[in-house]
């Protein structure tokens, strides 16, 4: 979990050296960890041509992502633009280096892993000055989550792309963690560069320091050539992106049948439909998964199936501070975390054999479940055998599939949550509705 900053004023820059963030803090927030295996996506930005998996299957029956440059930039409440960490470091970066990205094509993740970025979106709307110490930003701005192509041995390598800006930052903070865990190794494009001084720290190896922002970047298991690259090109996007602020990123699956659009689920996932859950307004953060390539319902390749675009969205509520230090801390894991996936097919008798399967056919993955009535063309509520008490409100119109969930950190029951998610679902289903679904 991220780690509370209380008693905050925000700094004026006044040299590079505001620019870096407590190594825990930014570890805890970007949810980077040694032990965890990415999924990037595999396409491009601004002008790289198109750039399929690690498989080469992939481009025979699946759409590979391109990522189309959105020049509309997000601006920050102290009036500057955000920096998407996946326009830092983008997939045209990697393929660059002779790498491409993993796509999981011929596994059962297929098609439903890829890019994780987190933004700050504000459909959640609590307000990022006052309520930002029990976030999930912490003191982070964007995120970003890349896993190469495995190699002969399978070692997973990648890179990590974490952004942190001043709206959000501890001046004292950064002075320290430079001095304690970085020493300076020189500049490259007017970007002051800093590597991790010890072994004992593997996370965070390089730090790109600018008045204006600061990139972390966690590289593992690449050759010295390729850390080199990967830090050459963070240098320049960054002085490209200040002098030009740019948005995140949209993702297109431009050769799918599906068409080049589907539904995205983190604008769905709002701050109307969360605070009427727990009473409490959404991050204006948000972690979405944007797959590799598209997905299909075939378990074999020489099986017609039906081709679907996935596209997940993770967002927490925000539990106000009371103004007490210690009794903020105590409630620092109380935030619920909202989960929703959306699946969109080319026609809608796809997204019925989807729902289908998945709800009461033989691979369903629920251990209980019940057909609902009345929501949707087709819905579901099931619990699955993973033992964690998280029940997903499967719901079905038309050429779509959504999965709406909720945890709380308790054990929770098929009917309470019907009750409880009930209403977010309807507010879905009319959205969908007005897009034309």
């Amino acid at each position: 979990m991220p780690q509370p900053h209380h008693g905050h004023v925000r700094p004026e820059p006044r040299s590079g050296h505001w620019a870096a963030l407590a190594i825990g803090a930014v570890i805890a927030a970007a949810g980077v960890a040694a032990a965890a295996v990415f999924a990037p996506g595999g396409g491009t930005i601004a002008g790289t041509p198109q750039v399929p998996g690690s498989d080469g299957r992939s481009a025979d029956h699946l759409a590979a992502l391109t990522m189309e440059p959105n020049p509309q930039a997000v601006e920050a409440p102290d009036g500057s633009a955000h920096i998407p960490a996946c326009r830092v470091v983008t997939p045209g970066d990697v393929h660059g280096m002779g790498h491409r990205l993993h796509d999981y094509a011929g596994t059962l993740n297929e098609g439903e892993l890829g890019i994780e970025r987190t933004v700050f979106d504000y459909v959640g709307e609590a307000d990022v000055e006052s309520d930002r110490s029990l976030t999930t930003a912490g003191s982070v701005t964007a995120t970003c989550e890349y896993t190469f192509d495995l190699d002969a041995s399978d070692d997973v390598r990648g890179v990590d792309v974490v952004v942190v800006q001043p709206f959000l930052a501890n001046e004292d903070t950064i002075e320290r963690d430079l001095d304690n865990y970085y020493e300076p190794a020189g500049s490259f494009e007017g970007v002051d560069l800093y590597e991790r001084a010890s072994d004992e720290v593997d996370f965070l190896t390089h730090a790109l320091v600018t008045d204006e922002a600061v990139v972390l970047l966690r590289t593992f298991n690449l050759a010295e050539d390729d850390r080199t690259s990967v830090t050459e090109a963070a240098a320049t996007n960054l002085i490209e992106l200040l002098a030009e602020p740019e948005g995140p990123a949209t993702p297109r699956y431009e050769a799918s049948p599906v068409g080049d659009e589907f539904v995205r689920a983190c604008p769905l996932l709002d701050n109307t439909g969360i605070r009427e859950v727990t009473g409490n307004d959404a991050e204006p953060i948000a972690t979405e998964t944007i797959p590799v390539i598209s997905a299909t319902t075939a378990t074999r390749p020489e099986q017609r199936g039906h081709e679907y675009i996935y596209n997940g969205c993770r967002r927490k509520d925000t539990i106000p501070s009371t103004g007490d230090v210690i009794e903020d801390m105590e409630r620092i894991f109380d935030p619920v975390d909202f989960s929703l996936s959306t699946r969109t097919f080319e026609r809608a008798e796809g997204a019925e054999a989807y729902f289908d399967s998945v709800t009461t056919g033989s691979s369903s993955p629920y251990q209980e479940g019940t057909i609902l009535n009345g929501l949707g063309d087709q819905a579901f509520a099931g619990k699955g055998a993973s033992g964690f008490g998280v029940v997903d409100l499967v719901v079905r119109r038309g050429p779509v599939v959504f999965d709406l969930s909720y945890d709380v950190g308790t054990e929770r029951d098929v009917d309470e949550t019907i009750d409880v998610l009930g209403p977010f679902a309807e507010r879905i289903l009319d959205q969908l509705a007005s897009d034309g679904y």
